[in-house]
């Protein structure tokens, strides 16, 4: 990216990262440190490389079918479709988001 000086870096997290949870203490600090490491690159690119940008997505539970035998229906109005957390993946990818560095994009929503 670099050498290109053009790249789009988009890390998928989790709500954890900004919303503790009991006994996910490890996966929260885990899935935060993702973001903290978007944030660096995000500021370690921004002056140099203007095409280059570093961004999170914090979804909530993705609505899979193994997520949902795994955990049945348990909170599924804020379960993310797929589909819907792919168009945000897509978006920070485009050329549309040259501006946005560093963000941590929750997305939540129901399933």
């Amino acid at each position: 990216m670099k050498q290109t000086g053009y790249g789009r870096i988009v890390s998928v997290a989790s709500r954890g990262a900004m919303q503790p949870a009991g006994q996910l203490a490890a996966y929260g600090a885990a899935k935060a440190g993702v973001c903290n490491l978007m944030g660096a690159i995000a500021e370690e690119t921004k002056e140099r490389y203007l095409d280059i940008t570093a961004n999170t997505v914090l979804p909530s539970v993705i609505d899979t079918p193994s997520n949902r035998e795994a955990m049945g229906n348990d909170d599924v109005w804020s379960w993310v479709n797929p589909e819907s957390l792919g168009k945000v993946i897509c978006f920070l990818a485009s050329e549309d988001a040259k501006d946005i560095r560093g963000a941590n994009i929750p997305v939540y929503g129901k399933a």
